[in-house]
């Protein structure tokens, strides 16, 4: 870890491992990670806000506390699991094709 001053903006870090301070403050997320696997079932639709009134997966959740949003989709007239999280990076590993 790099005590001093970092200028190097390609420098990469491991949030794990290594701190960030700006202006003496910690920078990071230590919001609680959420993870929700939930079976959709047919006529809901995947969305937060649906413009013609339909009902949604947030509809069927309820109120969580906190932000989720889908990972991947799934069309109204499909039943099946779905993935709702607010962990940007387990979404991203999850959908990449690698």
């Amino acid at each position: 870890m790099n005590e001093g001053l970092e200028r190097d903006p390609s420098r990469w870090i491991d949030p794990r491992h290594d701190q960030v301070r700006v202006d003496g403050r910690a920078v990071g997320d230590e919001t609680p990670r959420v993870v929700i696997a939930f079976h959709k079932p047919v006529g809901l639709v995947t969305t937060r806000v649906d413009p013609a009134g339909r009902a949604t997966v947030y509809d069927a959740l309820g109120d969580l506390g906190r932000w989720v949003f889908p990972v991947g989709r799934l069309d109204r007239d499909t039943s099946g699991l779905l993935i709702l999280t607010n962990d940007h990076r387990l979404g991203e590993r999850l959908t990449a094709p690698d």
